[in-house]
């Protein structure tokens, strides 16, 4: 049938669309939604990975004043390194998962990640050759040290 005989007021679905026709039509808008949807669901997946990394891997900055203090801290035998050794039972394990606080009583005052100092956030991951900046008395820092590399 023309679209010149189509009827007023039926213009959405004139005559000549049979209903296998607006099934089809249906089925090809719900599938270009559905690929719509997973397009923008993964976009906002790998935004959202994007987005946590950058949080993580922020590297913190040591003012002058900082290192003034670290050093008066090692002079007062305050501040000791602990190296991870490569069958720490932590590797891959977030600061958080440690409860080195809670355990030793020592704290973490920063991570030296290849030279680079990295703010001890507790969804920072501990690696092989982390070195973890500590601070607390002798007792405090000898058992993180054993805790650590157990």
């Amino acid at each position: 049938m023309p679209l010149s005989q189509v009827k007023p007021g039926n213009e959405f679905c004139p005559e000549f669309l049979g209903l296998k026709q607006l099934m089809i039509l249906i089925a090809v808008i719900g599938l270009c939604g559905y690929f719509l949807w997973k397009t923008v669901n993964k976009f906002h997946d790998m935004l959202d990975v994007m987005i946590r990394e950058t949080i993580l891997a922020r590297d913190i900055t040591l003012e002058h004043e900082d290192i003034d203090i670290i050093e008066r801290l090692e002079r007062n035998n305050m501040v000791s390194e602990v190296k991870i050794s490569d069958t720490s039972p932590f590797i891959g394990k977030t600061i958080g998962d440690t409860r080195l606080r809670t355990r030793t009583g020592a704290t973490i005052l920063f991570i030296l990640r290849r030279e680079n100092p990295i703010d001890p956030d507790p969804a920072v991951r501990i690696e092989t050759g982390d070195v973890l900046i500590l601070l607390g008395n002798d007792e405090a820092r000898y058992n993180a040290q054993t805790y650590l590399n157990q």
